[in-house]
């Protein structure tokens, strides 16, 4: 922003996370779709054993059904291992002030409107901007 005046920039180590990999975020699709199913379930044979009609399972069907949900834990497990965040990683960042940042887009808002008095871009559109630079107490002289 050589064109807007000199901008401070002071670089400095930080802390930032990492972005999720293609696999943590299939990972998390996967068990969230996975713990809503195992709740419908729950729920479902809840419901069942509340009616009084619900034919209790057989010793083969419960035993099944611990086998399941044993291999079900453990999957989930696994998709909690995988969607666990990354350790922050160390980045040089470049911060400059606000005050700065803010005085560099006034003088890009002048410079737009300079060329466009000079005729060298298209835009004969101010009206928004010149109602949000009123209402600031800054209107465009």
């Amino acid at each position: 922003m050589l064109a807007f005046g000199d901008i401070e920039v002071d670089k400095s180590w930080g802390d930032r996370q990492p972005p999720d990999t293609e696999e943590q975020r299939k990972a998390k699709v996967l068990l969230k779709i996975t713990l809503e199913d195992r709740a419908k379930a729950n729920e479902e044979r809840q419901k069942k054993n509340a009616t009084g009609l619900y034919k209790p399972p057989t010793e083969e069907e419960e035993a099944k059904y611990q086998a399941e949900l044993v291999e079900e834990n453990l999957r989930i497990q696994n998709l909690q291992k995988i969607v666990k965040p990354k350790p922050p990683i160390k980045l040089m960042l470049h911060e400059t002030s606000i005050h700065d940042l803010l005085l560099a887009l006034d003088r890009s808002a002048e410079y737009d409107r300079i060329l466009s008095s000079l005729g060298l871009i298209n835009f004969d559109n101010w009206a928004n901007e010149d109602k949000v630079l009123k209402k600031l107490g800054r209107p465009y002289v």
